[in-house]
C-alpha cells in the first residue's frame, strides 16, 4: 500500500534560532489536497512500547517530516 504524501508547496510563517514554523501544501495518496503544519527543531522525543513479555512494539506509519514511512 502507498502511504506517500507528495509535497507541493512550502511556505515559511516563521523563521527562528531554534525553530522554523511553516505550511506545506500537499497531495494525499488518494489524490485529494490538504495541508500540514510543521515544526523544524533540532531535538525529538521517541516512546517505546514495552509489553510484558519485554517485547516491542511498533507502527509503520508515514511521517510527513521525514517524507517517508517509518
Amino acid at each position: 500500500m502507498n502511504l506517500t504524501e507528495k509535497t507541493l508547496r512550502q511556505t515559511y510563517k516563521y523563521k527562528g534560532r531554534i525553530l522554523n514554523l511553516r505550511v506545506d501544501d500537499i497531495e494525499l495518496p488518494d489524490g485529494k489536497p490538504a495541508l500540514r503544519e510543521v515544526v523544524e527543531h533540532p531535538g525529538g522525543v521517541c516512546i517505546a512500547a514495552l509489553t510484558e513479555t519485554q517485547e516491542l512494539l511498533f507502527v509503520e506509519q508515514f511521517r510527513y517530516p521525514y517524507r517517508e514511512v517509518v
